[in-house]
């Protein structure tokens, strides 16, 4: 997902927050979780084109299918 949609979706505006606008960033995937107080919370994993290819590895990691819970 594109930096625009990503703002756009999780912060109402459909900004930008790269210094040099000749780079984008991608967004890969979301990671939402709630705190120990019951804040729902949000991991985000972004990077450049540059590097799509280790992301893109990480992503395709076969995780449990059983949604679990840890507790950090």
């Amino acid at each position: 997902m594109e930096e625009k949609n990503f703002m756009l979706k999780y912060h109402n505006a459909a900004v930008t927050t790269s210094k040099d606008k000749r780079v984008q960033k991608y967004y890969y995937f979301v990671v939402k979780y709630k705190t120990s107080e019951g804040d729902d919370k949000y991991l985000a994993f972004w990077s450049t084109i540059m590097e799509y290819s280790k992301l893109n590895k990480m992503k395709n990691l076969k995780l449990n299918d059983n949604p679990t819970s840890y507790q950090l």
